[in-house]
């Protein structure tokens, strides 16, 4: 009888172990996005947009550069780790975009200031791997 007691104490234990390491994981997920979000309203007073990579493990924050003498906006962004908690790259763009193109790629993306001119492919950025690939 005292097996049984102590195999459901077991399973128990075990259950809740599980379940707190969960918990601490979201927790520290929700830390990390925090702090990515004050570092974003520091470099861009708040006017920014987050665009998160498939997994939850990396976001893009951007920020567009307004300026009302060119069709298109600039744009400044930076990718951020929400594992390492820290930005991973940065960079601006003129009359640029940039998105993720596989769950850990980025593109971006470069126009001449013309509102009808093409998209050229400028770089394509691997954030797990922290590799640039160039055309």
């Amino acid at each position: 009888m005292s097996i049984k007691y102590l195999f459901i104490l077991l399973i128990s234990s075990f259950f809740l172990a599980c379940s707190s390491s969960a918990t601490l994981t979201k927790k520290k997920v929700e830390e990390s996005t925090e702090n990515m979000k004050l570092i974003a309203g520091e470099k861009y007073k708040n006017d920014f947009k987050i665009s998160y990579n498939p997994t939850g493990e990396f976001a893009i924050v951007l920020k567009r550069q307004v300026d009302y003498s060119k069709p298109i906006p600039d744009l400044k962004f930076f990718v951020f780790s929400l594992k390492e908690k820290q930005i991973i790259i940065e960079d601006s763009l003129a009359a640029g975009n940039v998105c993720w193109k596989e769950k850990y790629l980025i593109e971006t993306f470069t126009r001449e200031q013309k509102a009808e001119a093409p998209q050229s492919h400028d770089y394509l950025f691997n954030v797990k791997g922290k590799e640039y690939y160039f055309d």
